[in-house]
């Protein structure tokens, strides 16, 4: 009987030592009606080191967003597959702005924001990967400035990402250091 209980000690310590009690938190948002309002809150009430899934589907924006937690990865199904599409946007001068470090974007397309398609200003350690921007119109003076503009920032990764239709510069980088 001893044996038995020492056993069952045994395996439930295993089992806590290998248990996600330790993962960072991970929030998945859903395409549909109030996909803005919750992915918005959701960018609100993250935690550093948490992860934001933005499932597959198109997210109707009229408004820009924005992320000021430290460590945040949002992250979409691929840049064909998570769109936010801005088409109806009515504020804000980005599709995404950033200003806070260590945050990673992939997987996931922004298309016809107002202003900039992805803005990181004065954020560090900044991730884009498979990031696509466009305005669906194609180039035409109207359209946004920039798709992806790290602004006064340090130790910026930008890979395997496109951006079409822009009207100045499809990928800017004004300002910083160590981009790749």
């Amino acid at each position: 009987m001893f044996h038995s209980l020492l056993a069952t000690i045994c395996v439930s310590f295993a089992l806590l030592a290998i248990s996600p009690a330790n993962a960072e938190p991970v929030t998945y948002i859903d395409p549909g009606p109030d996909a803005a309002e919750k992915l918005q809150e959701a960018l609100i009430l993250a935690e550093p080191g948490s992860t934001i899934v933005m499932r597959a589907g198109s997210y109707d924006l009229a408004d820009g967003l924005s992320l000021d937690i430290e460590g945040v990865t949002l992250k979409g199904a691929g840049m064909d597959q998570t769109i936010l599409s801005y088409a109806n946007q009515v504020g804000g001068g980005e599709g995404l702005l950033v200003t806070a470090p260590g945050v990673t974007l992939e997987d996931f397309a922004i298309e016809d924001s107002k202003g900039d398609g992805v803005k990181s200003k004065a954020a560090d350690n900044i991730t884009y990967r498979r990031v696509r921007v466009t305005w669906t119109g194609g180039p035409d003076e109207s359209n946004g400035a920039y798709g992806i503009y790290p602004v006064e920032s340090t130790n910026i990764l930008i890979e395997d990402c496109e951006v079409s239709g822009a009207s100045d510069a499809g990928i800017y980088v004004g300002q910083s250091e160590n981009i790749i």
